[in-house]
């Protein structure tokens, strides 16, 4: 059955639409495997669908330790539970199983990163604030496990592991057309082990998982929440670093500094406060190089086996943040020296 066709079908049947012409346009998806689209109807309202190809999924969210039955979406099962919680993400107003399609509310093409790159500091920094906000709010309301995907399943070092592996294989192995000898990588292995199993003993909540500029969207002076199909338990530092250290808009240290001195103030507020400060610091230092290392392979895996070059772009800067995250943490001088040998940006 042609696109049109499913989508007059999910009008119809979801809500009791009969719509003719409907006018469908691709957009663009970003790195996801899913496709989206904006559909137009002849009263000029419009929706989003987004198209769930079959059998496929990212490979980190397949080693999630999940062990549950697959019965539903993600999607679908932690969108229902955020909207319950009072959190502003789309509404769902249609679902196929057979053709897995989603029919969802339109909050529009405004992102965050739009307003960030247009705007001068204070005023970047205010709309950072309103997003601190946000997710303040969100762990707040996520606070007591509910019925969601994300409360089973979890950061665990073995996830936490494959990513810093991603990178050997894709950041440095596939970007430079090298060949890492073995007891080389035992040398990372070992020094990121550590990292790993520091972060997985720090204090878990609900984290979105990619919390950043491309995944929030303003509309009606509310902020909307995209993509959190990936929700899991992480590190309570991950979401801050996903959005203060966002590999598409470059914050200054001082401001960031600004950001985790608003988040600390707001958690206290909402009666969720950091039991040590100074941890939470040195927590928000190793969840950046881990996830900007993490997001270097990533790029380059996206690049060479997707056939995008378009994130290409956005590796300076992750390695820039993981070079700050480094100078935070001297005790970690001679991992920064090794991926230093490959990697001259991040030579001491």
């Amino acid at each position: 059955m042609a696109l049109e066709d499913q989508v007059k079908t999910l009008l119809k049947e979801h809500l009791n639409l009969f719509a003719d012409p409907v006018r469908i346009t691709k957009l663009f998806g970003h790195a996801s495997y899913r496709t989206y689209y904006r559909v137009a109807l002849p009263d000029r309202s419009t929706y989003v669908l987004m198209e769930m190809p079959e059998g496929i999924s990212s490979v980190s969210e397949e080693i999630t330790n999940y062990a549950g039955p697959k019965a539903e979406l993600p999607f679908l099962n932690v969108q229902r539970y955020l909207k319950n919680q009072g959190l502003p993400v789309p509404a769902v107003s249609g679902f196929s199983p057979d053709s897995r399609l989603i029919l969802l509310e339109d909050v529009g093409d405004r992102h965050l990163e739009t307003y960030l790159k247009d705007s001068n500091e204070p005023l970047r920094i205010s709309f950072y604030r309103r997003a601190v906000d946000l997710l303040v709010q969100m762990q707040a309301k996520t606070a007591t496990p509910g019925p969601c995907i994300a409360f089973e399943r979890s950061f665990d070092e073995t996830l936490l592991n494959w990513e810093f592996d991603h990178f050997l294989e894709y950041g440095i192995e596939d970007r430079f057309q090298v060949k890492i000898p073995e007891d080389e990588k035992k040398i990372f292995a070992e020094a990121t082990r550590k990292i790993s199993r520091e972060i997985s003993r720090s204090p878990y909540r609900f984290v979105h998982r990619d919390f950043q500029s491309r995944n929030l969207i303003l509309k009606d002076y509310n902020i909307f929440i995209l993509d959190f199909q990936d929700a899991l338990l992480g590190p309570e530092a991950y979401d801050l670093v996903s959005l203060t250290r966002d590999s598409y808009v470059e914050l200054s240290w001082d401001a960031v500094d600004q950001l985790i001195a608003h988040y600390l103030e707001k958690r206290t507020q909402v009666k969720i406060p950091v039991a040590d400060p100074k941890a939470f610091r040195r927590l928000f230092d190793l969840v950046t190089l881990q996830r900007k290392l993490k997001d270097t392979g990533r790029f380059q895996f996206i690049h060479t086996v997707k056939k995008n070059p378009n994130f290409l772009v956005s590796v300076p800067a992750s390695l820039r943040y993981v070079r700050e995250a480094f100078s935070h943490l001297p005790e970690l001088k001679g991992l920064q020296e090794w991926i230093g040998k490959y990697v001259s940006e991040l030579r001491a």
